[in-house]
């Protein structure tokens, strides 16, 4: 599965926090997907999954029915703002509501992202970058 980490406090009290790592085992679809044929290397979807499974690398959460040791279902977060746009050289504000699940895929990630991480190994690029 895909190594991901967290980006935002899912439940402080369990370890699942803005940094936690963890490994995605499944997805769980929204009932009114079509089937999903598992042969396939690309599916696309035309509903956001209920949630994803991940086995978190460190957690405090109780071992959950029908699931492994530390897999945890992730939901989607939902995140409403206001936006300022011109229609017909007038300003209005609109509203908008985002659904994303609360996770990055973990592979790599910039010192700013590790700072205060314990991590096994690691490859360090302390190349100067681009300009």
């Amino acid at each position: 599965g895909m190594k991901v980490m967290v980006t935002e406090n899912v439940e402080m009290e369990l370890d699942i926090t803005n940094g936690a790592h963890g490994t995605v085992v499944g997805i769980i679809c929204h009932p009114e997907e079509q089937s999903v044929a598992h042969d396939k290397e690309t599916v696309d979807l035309q509903r956001l999954p209920l949630c994803i499974l991940v086995k978190m690398d460190r957690t405090r959460m109780a071992k959950l029915t029908n699931l492994e040791e530390s897999v945890i279902p992730i939901q989607p977060a939902c995140r409403t703002f206001r936006i300022k746009i011109k229609e017909n050289g007038k300003e209005n504000i609109r509203c908008v509501r985002r659904r994303q699940f609360p996770m990055i895929a973990a592979y790599t990630f910039t010192d700013y992202r590790s700072q205060g991480q314990t991590l096994t190994s690691v490859i360090v690029d302390i190349a100067t970058p681009p300009s």
